[in-house]
């Protein structure tokens, strides 16, 4: 019982830290005054949480269908490329 309530914590602080992560990784590549190495640090933080989160899940395909669409938002929007737009 107390490793399932430690894994569904888990589980819920790893989405809540996503979360925070996503709305960072949104924000920066917008921000003019944001140091250049931001966009490049939240990326390698989310894609480390992303496959965290991803490790924990109960069902990892299921977790990767659903959340697949989140992963390549995220590296597009902090890529270079999305400057030169």
């Amino acid at each position: 019982m107390a490793q399932s309530t430690l894994h569904i914590w888990t589980k819920r602080i790893l989405d809540v830290l996503l979360l925070f992560i996503t709305i960072i990784a949104v924000i920066a590549p917008f921000w003019e005054k944001a140091p250049e190495w931001l966009a490049a640090a939240v990326l390698i933080v989310f894609v480390t949480l992303f496959g965290i989160r991803w490790y924990v899940s109960d069902d990892r395909r299921e977790y990767l269908r659903t959340n697949w669409l989140d992963l390549v938002l995220i590296v597009l929007l902090s890529s270079p490329f999305l400057r030169l737009l």
